[in-house]
This record gives structure tokens, sequence and C-alpha cells, in this order.
């Protein structure tokens, strides 16, 4: 395997587990909350900037914008020991998290109490999306469908219900990933042919989005 596409699966295995781990620990009680999910979102400032970087120069490659992909790996390799040391970070805050958890207590009996708000959180995502479909409002929906699939899981909500989670939520990830793309480009990076046909993939995703946001939630 290449070295950057090892890179690219550690850090998002990394980041999705530590946002599995923030979802499941809504199931905790209120008192033992606050400073655990703290810890745990700690845990994921470090390694997002740099999955970002490497799924951004991996695509660049693929679109034959080498020089735009060498650009910024020179970027990220001007400081060669910051995945080592975001890595560093995210063990020392892991176990750190590990301590406290055992002394936690949990609540599920309030699974579907919490199972409810994540949807109603969902759908108000939704609404302003649907209202206002800017990027800002499309990410803030594509959070909300994260957390409320990572909670489904840990409730072991029925599948069909996770699956429709998880198929949104990627939706509106390719979408938000695609826009992220297009602002790293500078003029030249891309033939305009290849411009052309990423302004009508974007433009494409972005009907579907528009779609998907105009239908009410289905309880």
């Amino acid at each position: 395997m290449h070295p950057d596409a090892a890179a690219r699966l550690s850090l998002h295995d990394l980041r999705v587990a530590a946002r599995r781990l923030d979802a499941g620990l809504e199931l905790l009680r209120r008192r033992d909350v606050s400073h655990l999910r703290h810890a745990c979102r700690a845990l994921l400032r470090p390694i997002g900037p740099l999955r970002d970087r490497a799924l951004l120069i991996a695509w660049l490659r693929r679109q034959g914008a080498r020089d735009a992909a060498d650009r910024l790996r020179l970027r990220i390799s001007n400081d060669p020991q910051l995945r080592d040391r975001a890595l560093r970070a995210w063990r020392r805050d892991f176990d750190r998290l590990g301590r406290e958890l055992d002394g936690a207590r949990w609540r599920r009996r309030h699974g579907d109490l919490l199972w409810r708000r994540a949807l109603d959180r969902l759908e108000q995502r939704r609404q302003e999306a649907a209202a206002q479909p800017n990027a800002r409002r499309l990410h803030r929906w594509r959070i909300a469908a994260k957390r409320a699939r990572y909670l489904g899981e840990w409730l072991q909500r029925p599948r069909r219900e996770l699956r429709r989670l998880a198929t949104l939520q990627r939706q509106l990830g390719a979408l938000h990933d695609l826009e992220l793309r297009r602002r790293a480009l500078r003029p030249g990076d891309l033939p305009a042919e290849v411009i052309a046909r990423i302004e009508q993939r974007h433009a494409a995703m972005r009907r579907r989005a528009l779609v998907l946001a105009a239908r009410r939630r289905r309880n």
C-alpha cells in the first residue's frame, strides 16, 4: 500500500472512532459527560486537518493536478513531525479518557429520549438547509446526520434507520468534500475541461442535496 493511502486510512479510522465515542458519551449521566466529551473532542482537533489534506492531495493527483498536489504536500512536509505529534496527542488523550470512563455511570434507560432529540436536531438542520441552502447549513445538516447515526449504532436502532442516515451522511459528505476541493484549486491547476466536469458534478450533487432537504422527516 502506498504510504499516502495508509496515512489516509489511519487518520480516517482514528477520526471515525473518536466521533463514535463522542456520540456514545451522550449515554453517560449528565454530571459525567461534560469533561469527558471535551477530552474526546480534543482527540479530533489535530487529526481532522491532516485527514482532509491527505484526501485532497490524493484527489488532486487523480485529477492530474500534480503541481497543486506537490504544493500542498510541500506545505505539510515543512513540519515533518506534524502527523507524529497529532498521533501522540491522540494516544495520550485516549488513554486519559479510558481511565476516566472506568468510573463513569451509564444512563442507557434514557436512550429513547436521546434518540428523539437527535432526530429532532436532524430535522431542524434539514429545515434550515431547505430554507437557506448554503454550504454552512448543509454542513451542519451533515454533522447532525452523522451524530444521529453514531448514536443509533450505540442504541442498536433498526438497520433500515441506520442505513438511511448513513446514505444521507455519505451524500452530504461527498458534496462537502467537493466544495473543499473546489476552494483549494488555483487558476491553472487543472485544464478547463476538467474544471467544467467538476462544476457539473458539483451542481448535480447540490441539486440532489436540495431534493433531500425538501423531504419531510419520516418517523
